[in-house]
């Protein structure tokens, strides 16, 4: 049996995904979560992505002022405790999303390469059925 093509984020999705967006940029300005490589480069969280089951969050994020972004990755990675708990503080679910931390332009290739594997799947589906 072939796979149903991916569906577009639903409106809850997108609704809790921004309350997310907006808990962790919070958090991060006002020096809720703390680490000395966050503290020296500023991160900017550009968007969340959500999981159908909404258990898995991919934070996407851009150093403030441009610049190299694997030390940011490395430090939102050792963060990713504390960047859950502080979502569960502020956000009211009864699953907290677990987080993974990505840059911008990685994000924008995986959503790239996403649509390009449901085309092959919905064309390799189709000539399937011929």
């Amino acid at each position: 049996m072939a796979k149903q093509p991916a569906k577009e984020p639903s409106q809850r999705q997108l609704r809790v995904a921004e309350e997310i967006r907006q808990a962790l940029s919070q958090a991060l300005e006002r020096g809720d979560i703390y680490d000395p490589d966050l503290t020296r480069r500023p991160v900017t969280i550009t968007g969340v992505s959500l999981s159908p089951d909404m258990r898995n969050a991919m934070v996407s994020f851009t150093p403030l002022g441009g610049g190299e972004a694997e030390t940011s990755l490395k430090a939102l990675t050792r963060q990713k405790g504390h960047l859950r708990t502080h979502v569960a503080r502020t956000v009211h679910m009864k699953y907290v999303p677990a987080p993974s931390c990505v840059t911008r332009m990685s994000h924008r290739i995986l959503r790239r390469t996403g649509r390009t594997t449901m085309r092959m799947r919905t064309t390799d589906g189709a000539s399937a059925s011929r």
